[in-house]
């Protein structure tokens, strides 16, 4: 087993390991609020089946087929976190009264620039397609992720969890980005195996990043319902409506 093997075999250990941890904490309660979160950490869990079927069927299962089902996991996988992004945007978004034209203006415009995408990059040569569309959507991601973070720093919004979270999507969105430019580089130069890996290593560096970040996150934030007021009191006595938060326990 060579360098490289080694290190594919170790970033992608710790990152299916805190992806599973993480997990965990997600269905402790907080999948409530971050259940597409939830949906990007299965589909990450499920992405290595393609590649681990691949090689250890011994050729029964080809590896057009493993490509195949790799991409549409992938795909799967950066929609998720496209969609993830939007719900935040407009979860922030509605706290600012100002901005609301803006976050539908936001989600429109990403949908019509994903949509594009496809359009623009269809090819009967999935690695070609999937490769141009992922990237695509990843730096689309990114530019919403900037667009997140503004809104937090209006809004002055001191949510740990948040914060990490979207801080971790960040370094996803552009790791992602760039790792895939650096592939789509490498095909259009011939034969480079250097620049098409080296693409692959800022992709494997960021998950493990982000899974890191979301991990910790998760780990030092409790998760509490509060119990739901009673029913209001007759309009003879002052009574208070039923409700129910939920907090961040630092």
């Amino acid at each position: 087993m060579d360098i490289e093997q080694i290190f594919y075999a170790l970033t992608t250990t710790i990152t299916l390991s805190l992806a599973v941890l993480t997990l965990q904490r997600l269905l402790s309660g907080w999948w409530r609020q971050y259940y597409l979160l939830g949906v990007v950490l299965v589909l990450l869990l499920v992405g290595v089946v393609p590649p681990i079927a691949s090689y250890v069927s011994n050729g029964n299962w080809t590896l057009s087929s493993a490509q195949k089902m790799y991409w549409i996991l992938a795909l799967a996988s950066q929609v998720t976190i496209f969609l993830l992004v939007l719900q935040l945007i407009y979860r922030v978004g509605k706290e600012l009264a100002t901005q609301a034209m803006l976050v539908r203006m936001l989600t429109l415009g990403a949908i019509v620039a994903a949509a594009l995408s496809v359009f623009a990059h269809f090819d009967n040569r999935p690695n070609t397609f999937m490769t141009a569309v992922t990237r695509d959507l990843t730096f689309l991601a990114a530019i919403l992720n900037m667009i997140l973070w503004r809104f937090l720093i209006q809004l002055r919004k001191r949510d740990f969890l948040l914060l990490a979270v979207c801080a971790g999507l960040g370094i996803q969105c552009t790791g992602d980005a760039i790792g895939h430019s650096f592939r789509i580089l490498a095909r259009q130069m011939g034969p480079s195996t250097a620049i098409h890996e080296f693409g692959n290593i800022i992709m494997s560096l960021s998950a493990v990043i982000t899974i890191g970040i979301w991990h910790t996150a998760f780990s030092r934030s409790k998760y509490r319902a509060d119990v739901p007021a009673q029913a209001a009191q007759p309009a003879e006595h002052a009574g208070v409506g039923s409700g129910t938060n939920t907090h961040i326990l630092n």
